[in-house]
């Protein structure tokens, strides 16, 4: 994602401040995510520690890049939290998902390029 941010930053410099970075974990860092590319079953269902999407709200549409779906690359907001996160009913609640969103600038300076470092 860091290099997405860059990419956003060099080239559109303007669009930066319409892109942010959404990190997706919980306190058991055991993130359910559907439509993963790593998914073994037919729904492509992964566990990760944690996940990251960059999200781009040029107006009233919304944009989700995920390096790691099988959706299309990028894939409209509501159809994307529909098949990739679906219900937190389904899940035991020490599942559900948290969200914590960085303006794509903020976590340029802030962040390190590689899963090394802490989030």
């Amino acid at each position: 994602m860091w290099k997405l941010c860059d990419h956003v930053r060099i080239n559109s410099q303007d669009e930066l401040a319409k892109a942010y970075v959404v990190f997706v974990s919980n306190k058991k860092q055991v993130v359910p995510l559907w439509r993963q590319r790593a998914g073994r079953d037919e729904e492509k269902l992964v566990i990760w520690d944690y996940h990251v999407i960059f999200i781009y709200k040029p107006d009233e549409r919304c944009l989700v890049f995920d390096l790691d779906s099988d959706l299309p690359f990028p894939t409209y907001f509501h159809k994307y939290v529909t098949e990739t996160f679906r219900t937190d009913a389904i899940l035991n609640p020490e599942y559900h998902r948290f969200f914590r969103v960085v303006p794509a600038g903020q976590f340029l300076q802030n962040f390190a390029p590689d899963r090394k470092s802490n989030v």
